[in-house]
């Protein structure tokens, strides 16, 4: 919260150690000036302090659902955006954000009024930006690789909200996921065409809908693991805590 002096002074701290690190004129760059810094949810920040993210190229990782589960308040967003620094969205962690990805820019969406199309960045390119890859990954270009997902919704492009039904979907909605150019995941029919024939699949329920997924390449298709059995390993995993694998979220 910005009335979090504690945490708004390792801020401070930061800040001049940066400052230092430039004055110093060794002709070696530390890692703490390198573009590249970034912040993990910084609810402590104030109006001044995004100015001076934005000099010093450090980025933002925003994650509204954790903040408002957790601290009762999020980031100054308007600041922030004023200031034009990198702002990326993640759920955090599962017992106090999202479930996913999708519906932690749905939660945005409905809870901060954030545009479809910047959440979407803030999902894809500019989280690739901040962590100088996106070279590679983060949008679909060329000699990028081709990781990409592939949403069952009508998108009208003429109308200036056209991706609001894609930050509207929900996990039913995942029509096929594509990670280095394989599939891996998706609607049974889809994934089976795309994948050589007879290649063998795992198949869940995901939010009333039947899902296919290709385990072949990971570690756990190697072991001869079934999704079935990856879950109950978790769980006893999991049950030393306390705690099990949630269900997933379907909104």
């Amino acid at each position: 919260m910005t009335t979090d002096s504690a945490a708004h002074r390792e801020y401070t701290m930061l800040s001049k150690e940066i400052l230092r690190q430039k004055d110093l004129k060794t002709g070696i760059e530390s890692a703490i000036e390198r573009e590249g810094l970034i912040l993990i949810h910084g609810t402590a920040l104030r109006d001044q302090d995004f100015k001076g993210m934005k000099e010093s190229k450090v980025g933002l990782v925003w994650s509204p659902r954790s903040n408002d589960e957790l601290y009762g308040s999020t980031v100054n967003l308007a600041a922030a955006h004023l200031a034009g620094i990198d702002m990326a969205i993640a759920p955090d962690w599962s017992p106090s954000g999202s479930a996913g990805m999708l519906q932690e820019m749905g939660y945005a969406a409905r809870h901060y009024g954030v545009k479809s199309d910047d959440l979407i960045k803030m999902a894809t390119s500019t989280p690739a930006k901040m962590a100088r890859i996106s070279d590679h990954v983060g949008s679909l270009a060329p000699n990028n690789f081709a990781d990409f997902v592939v949403v069952n919704v009508a998108v009208d492009p003429t109308k200036p909200t056209a991706l609001d039904p894609v930050v509207k979907a929900t996990p039913a909605d995942i029509a096929l996921v594509v990670v280095g150019g394989q599939p891996i995941y998706g609607d049974p029919a889809l994934l089976t065409q795309l994948l050589p024939t007879g290649t063998a699949v795992d198949q869940m329920t995901v939010c009333g809908a039947t899902k296919a997924i290709y385990l072949g390449q990971s570690e756990a298709g190697v072991r001869g693991w079934s999704v079935a059995e990856i879950k109950k390993a978790l769980n006893a995993a999991l049950a030393k805590g306390s705690s099990s694998l949630p269900d997933i979220e379907c909104d």
